[in-house]
């Protein structure tokens, strides 16, 4: 009888080391599926950050293309006014130089119609 009571608590330790170990697999599956949960997280936040950088990066290229117009259309309003400068320049100096010729031609003439007579 002391057999069957000494091999019957050896079962129960025997079941009972067995549970521990389940419970051991059980808490290292859990300890898993944490790490898994955890690594899908940081790739949803790469995946995300990678996103808002690329969105970024577009928003830059339409803010410096936008700008890029606008400092050319300043640019050719800038070299149309300066074309426009030079031409009224150019054009007053022209305008200077032919009445001088003709002041000096009328000149000329009055003085040697004068010296004719």
């Amino acid at each position: 009888m002391h057999d069957l009571t000494v091999e019957g608590e050896e079962r129960e330790e025997q079941r009972e080391r067995e549970r521990e170990r389940e419970r051991e697999r059980e808490r290292e599956r859990e300890r898993e599926r944490e790490r898994e949960r955890e690594r899908e997280r940081r790739e949803r936040e790469q995946r995300e950050r990678e996103m808002r950088e690329r969105e970024n990066r577009q928003t830059d290229r339409q803010t410096d293309t936008e700008t890029d117009r606008q400092t050319h259309r300043q640019t050719d309003r800038q070299t149309d006014r300066q074309t426009d400068i030079d031409r009224v320049r150019q054009s007053k100096t022209e305008r200077d130089r032919i009445a001088k010729t003709i002041d000096q031609y009328m000149e000329n003439y009055w003085y040697h119609s004068k010296s004719r007579k």
